[in-house]
């Protein structure tokens, strides 16, 4: 007699994935992204492209020298391509000949760039994940806008005429874990990121920050500990475009200090202890366009109190 073959399992259902965080942080390098589907880091550009541009690019394709009449030293320029035309077609990586050149064999005639190593890996794949998510600029314009290459970057505005910031002090702060990179093209203008630093609480000093505070843009404080009373030296970064206080003890009192920020365009709240009366005191913040509140106090009340004075503001609060 034949064995009668076992039951087929009853499949499981897939545990269902949880949203991300409103603060990204993931890293454009990751391997494999489906041409269907890709997720973008926020400011790909400005942060993880155009340092390539800079650092390897621009000296062949820049403002004292153009080959192939292609300059890659604004976004207009990008945009409006080079002798045979487009350089980026945007979502299709393998039609746009800015990466494609990146990625051929060294001792191909057309490798680019011309001088110096190829492109590693990790810089070929975060032009690849540019393009295929549709090549963003950072600048507010859809691609083909614009074309006319008179465009500028607005990290670059910001830092025209901007001393550089004290290198023995950027030095420190990389000691204790901080990551700082830059985001102008004479490298004045700073990204500046405790997210990752393993630092004691004890040795959190944001007044040392001071000496650079024109020079900080951007400043990710997730997860740091800091007070509210420190807010106070966050509020003389008065070119700050972009605050992370996401999973902080911050609260209502600490806000009352960023209410100077005028330059500020994207605030993250996520998991603090901020509440409606906290929040209203951002109103004089005109320039505001992105607030996340996630996992706070406040209420649906306290967001729309707040938009009679910041209509413009995109205010994300969660279910």
């Amino acid at each position: 007699m034949e064995d009668t073959p076992p039951p087929a399992p009853t499949p499981t259902p897939p545990t269902p994935t949880p949203a991300p965080e409103p603060s990204p942080a993931a890293d454009p390098t990751m391997a494999a992204t489906t041409e269907e589907a890709v997720e973008l880091p926020p400011q790909i550009f400005s942060k993880f492209v155009r340092p390539i541009l800079v650092s390897r690019c621009v000296d062949c394709h820049g403002e004292q020298k153009q080959k192939g009449e292609l300059r890659v030293d604004t976004p207009d320029w990008i945009r409006k391509g080079g002798k045979g035309g487009a350089v980026v077609v945007p979502g299709k990586p393998d039609q746009s000949s800015l990466y494609v050149s990146t990625t051929l064999l060294p001792d191909d005639a057309d490798i680019m760039p011309v001088k110096g190593d190829p492109l590693s890996k990790r810089e070929q794949e975060i032009l690849r994940r540019w393009i295929l998510g549709g090549a963003p600029m950072d600048d507010g314009k859809a691609f083909g806008a614009g074309a006319a290459g008179d465009g500028d970057f607005v990290e670059d505005k910001v830092a025209e005429g901007m001393n550089p910031a004290n290198a023995a002090l950027l030095e420190n702060l990389r000691g204790k874990g901080v990551i700082v990179r830059p985001l102008s093209a004479n490298g004045a203008l700073l990204d500046v990121d405790y997210s990752h630093a393993e630092i004691n609480a004890s040795e959190y000093n944001f007044a040392e920050l001071e000496p650079i505070a024109q020079n900080i843009f951007e400043l990710d404080l997730t997860k740091a500990k800091i007070s509210d009373a420190d807010l106070a030296h966050i509020a003389k970064l008065t070119n700050l475009n972009k605050l992370e206080l996401n999973r902080t003890s911050i609260g209502d009192a600490g806000l009352a200090h960023l209410a100077e920020l005028g330059n500020l365009q994207q605030l993250n709240l996520y998991g603090t202890q901020v509440t409606d009366a906290g929040i209203v005191q951002l109103k004089t913040l005109k320039n505001l366009r992105r607030l996340f509140l996630y996992n706070t106090k406040v209420t649906a009340a306290g967001v729309d109190a707040l938009q009679e004075f910041l209509p413009d503001a995109e205010v994300n609060i969660g279910n």
